[in-house]
């Protein structure tokens, strides 16, 4: 085992009715707060309302900051950073998935430095403090609610590059799983795919090869997440499903399970930013599905020891995820993906040999910052060739 700090501050508040105890936990972090919150979702479900009437009651003025799209975006970022000084506001409520609570980090970043927010995510800037932020996640896949993690767009320049800092941890969570059982099967796809993904790259790029534990505990979580996620598909209004898969999510990606194994890639996640940075419609989601098994054949020689001991554990073995005809686990994840009509390579996703050199140089950039050595430019071009 590598030597490691773990540092995750954040308290969670984990159950159905735990909206009720917004206002007194917000009674301790500040008296008037930017709610951030996404385009229309929160106001068909009533959630919105809840937390008006919370907050009404407990005479606490906010200020509401709406309109975060999936993929936020750094122009949403300048907006809130500038209506929160405006309204003279002292704390963020992020009300969302990851693209709302990234956003509603890089706001709260931002309205205590004078530096451009972005030059954050090119390296060139640190953090020194933060104003505290409340999460309450109304999906599950991101894991942002519990990390210190955060990707934003640059809609000036469509580039699309992530940060994190032990700074950006959010103060408290309030996850209530009945506040992600009205989204619909294809967010709730992506989010699994998303998690599942978590695990999956550091459980292949750590850099210790004799520590027991955490690999086991990255495939506990790895069959968890599609466990549940398949069940969730036969039964999507099952609070208890979802409230393993809202718990999973952040498991996949609070650093428990990368503790201890030494530096970690998130390559797929470096691929798939610049896929959705070509083009906004596609989700995180679907841009992980279309990679995945691409990018596993395409490592399968290099990578063979620790899938071949994935699958094992999964399939074959101790965990024993459902198979048809096969126990392969890159036929495995194929057919699933199949199965949940999602992307299987990035000809699915409208993607062609021609955007391969403007992809190759997106990816390049954020390689340079995560120090990605190995991801050279023909590296790219041949994963990106394999993912066709």
């Amino acid at each position: 085992m590598i030597d490691f700090v773990y540092h995750n501050p954040v308290k969670i508040l984990f159950g159905r009715k735990k909206l009720t105890l917004l206002a007194t936990e917000l009674k301790g972090l500040g008296k008037k707060p930017l709610i951030v919150c996404g385009q229309n979702h929160l106001f068909k479900n009533s959630v919105f309302e809840q937390i008006n009437t919370l907050l009404s009651e407990a005479d606490i003025p906010y200020h509401l900051f709406r309109g975060i799209q999936a993929n936020p975006v750094l122009s949403k970022v300048y907006e809130g950073i500038t209506q929160y000084r405006d309204q003279h506001c002292d704390c963020i409520i992020a009300i969302g998935g990851g693209s709302v609570i990234d956003t509603a980090k890089a706001i709260s970043v931002g309205v205590v430095h004078d530096y451009d927010i972005w030059n954050l995510f090119l390296g060139k800037k640190s953090i020194q403090q933060t104003v505290p932020i409340i999460t309450i996640p109304t999906t599950a896949g991101s894991g942002s609610e519990v990390n210190g993690g955060m990707v934003i767009t640059n809609d000036f320049h469509n580039l699309k590059l992530g940060y994190a800092h032990r700074l950006l941890f959010p103060r408290i969570c309030i996850a209530d799983p009945s506040l992600t059982l009205s989204l619909p099967e294809k967010q709730t796809i992506d989010g699994m795919i998303d998690a599942c993904i978590h695990c999956l790259e550091p459980y292949l790029s750590h850099q210790s090869d004799n520590i027991i534990f955490q690999p086991r505990l990255l495939e506990l979580i790895i069959h968890s997440i599609l466990k549940v996620g398949t069940s969730l598909r036969e039964t999507p209004q099952s609070y208890h499903l979802r409230a393993e898969m809202l718990w999973l999510s952040g498991l996949a990606m609070n650093g428990l399970g990368t503790s201890g194994l030494g530096r970690v890639q998130f390559e797929l996640h470096l691929l798939e930013h610049s896929l959705s940075a070509l083009d906004s419609a596609i989700s995180h989601g679907e841009g992980l599905a279309s990679l995945l098994t691409g990018w596993l054949t395409f490592n399968s020689v290099r990578l063979s020891e620790r899938i071949d001991r994935l699958n094992l554990c999964l399939i074959e073995n101790q965990f024993q995820l459902p198979v048809r005809d096969n126990t392969n686990l890159i036929d495995y994840f194929n057919n699933l993906l199949s199965e949940f009509k999602a992307p299987r390579s990035i000809s699915d996703i409208g993607i062609t040999s021609k955007d391969i050199p403007r992809l190759v140089m997106h990816c390049m950039v954020q390689a340079k910052i995560w120090k990605m050595k190995h991801c050279h430019e023909r590296y790219l071009a041949d994963i990106f060739a394999a993912c066709l």
